[in-house]
């Protein structure tokens, strides 16, 4: 993402803060979507449910007039509901095939 932003002219300074919107969601929200994956289960809706979600804002980004800013928080919601789920997924689907 970073390239994108030098190539519509941004800083690369500006361009590698604006890509570093991704880990700082991750900071704040990993928390509350391990408790709801803990909570309620279902790991493959959310994988799913972020992929999708991920897929649709990655393709939007050069068609939106938003400010990089706000591209960057969009991008950070949907991109945690993918990791935590996956890592508490695998020990399952392993225990699952025994």
């Amino acid at each position: 993402m970073g390239d994108y932003y030098v190539s519509v002219g941004h800083e690369l300074s500006y361009a590698g803060f604006l890509s570093s919107q991704l880990m700082i969601g991750a900071l704040f929200l990993s928390p509350v979507v391990g408790s709801l994956t803990d909570r309620f289960g279902g790991e493959e809706y959310f994988i799913l449910a972020g992929s999708a979600a991920l897929a649709v804002l990655f393709w939007l980004v050069p068609k939106t007039g938003l400010p990089p800013l706000y591209l960057g928080i969009l991008l950070a919601l949907p991109r945690r509901a993918c990791p935590h789920p996956c890592f508490r997924y695998c020990p399952i689907l392993c225990r699952l095939r025994d």
